[in-house]
């Protein structure tokens, strides 16, 4: 049996395995469903009747097996070959099922963006990651898989200009905007929250995107007397007008880095606000400061797993989930 007992029991602990378990087997059934009703069998292995007597027998790896079979002979969706390799993922066997999905990025050279980046290119769960943007982001010798990264620099007010780069992934995540909007005027910051940000996303929906990740603030509202948190929530609100089969939000409040990047009033909200963070509790935890690689790898590792279509909003909290902090 590959279930509680089989795979990797040195590391885990038994309830830990049940739910492991349990995912994976919603997963590989999930993948079932995405078949036709009458599959073809592969030449070199693989059946309907096979992979549900491993399932019902609980051996996870061998239906996962049947499965891949299966697909190959059956010219299987992307979608299924996104579930097979979250769900070899959980079991610790990203070769088993080689990755299908493809990540595009706007605003990877940010403050947020680039742990965006370091982290798509660390993760098994992307095949290949694109970024697009006005410069290129900096990545060191070896941070890059051979053939996994490919960058170019787009003209943003022209989105015709790079609708055909955005073709052939499977997931977006945006992290552009202005990083001082007090210091712009409300044209400027329009042009690139709203308009440079919306048409990144329209190309995506046009290409076929199916997942869409988003970051904007705590607080986002189209109806705020906030101008900058009313522009946010018109942001979010035209982002899932757009009808991706998968939407998320992320709203976080301070970014706290690790350099003071806009000059000493800034140095000393960063000097003094983690030592307000515990004050933060109960509703106001939302307002918590969150570290900008932290935030990175929030919104990539989500962008990496597996769930259910629909609109996701995450603050603090599931941010700290999503890590594995809380």
């Amino acid at each position: 049996m590959t279930g509680p007992g089989g795979w990797r029991e040195k590391r885990k602990s038994r309830a830990e395995l049940e739910v492991l378990w349990t995912a994976v087997g919603r997963l590989l059934e999930s993948a079932l469903r995405l078949l036709p009703e009458s599959p073809r069998r592969g030449d070199e292995g693989g059946s309907l009747e096979e992979c549900r007597v491993y399932l019902d027998q609980n051996e996870m790896e061998l239906a996962l097996d049947e499965l891949r079979m299966l697909g190959d002979a059956n010219d299987a969706p992307a979608a299924y070959w996104e579930t097979l390799a979250e769900a070899a993922r959980l079991m610790e066997l990203d070769a088993r099922v080689p990755s299908s999905r493809r990540l595009v990025i706007l605003g990877a050279t940010g403050a947020v963006g680039r742990h965006v980046l370091a982290e798509a290119l660390r993760s098994p769960a992307f095949a290949a990651v694109t970024t697009l943007g006005r410069r290129k982001a900096d990545v060191a010798d070896g941070e890059a898989p051979p053939g996994k990264l490919a960058q170019h620099v787009v003209d943003l007010e022209a989105p015709a200009s790079y609708r055909a780069l955005v073709a052939g992934h499977t997931a977006a995540i945006c992290t552009l905007g202005v990083g001082q909007p007090s210091k712009s005027t409300r044209e400027e910051v329009w042009k690139v929250e709203i308009d440079y940000v919306m048409a990144f996303a329209a190309a995506c929906r046009d290409a076929g995107v199916r997942h869409f990740s988003l970051m904007t603030s705590v607080g986002s509202d189209a109806r705020s007397t906030s101008y900058y948190l009313r522009l946010k929530g018109t942001q979010e609100d035209r982002v899932k007008a757009l009808g991706f089969e998968r939407t998320s939000l992320f709203r976080p409040s301070l970014l706290i880095t690790q350099e003071n990047r806009y000059g000493a009033g800034q140095g000393m909200f960063l000097a003094v606000w983690p030592k307000l963070h515990w004050l933060l509790a109960g509703p106001l935890r939302r307002y918590r400061g969150i570290r900008v690689e932290d935030l990175g790898r929030a919104i990539t590792m989500n962008a990496a797993r597996h769930a259910p279509a629909g609109v996701e909003v995450y603050e603090w909290d599931d941010f700290q989930r999503i890590l594995g902090k809380s």
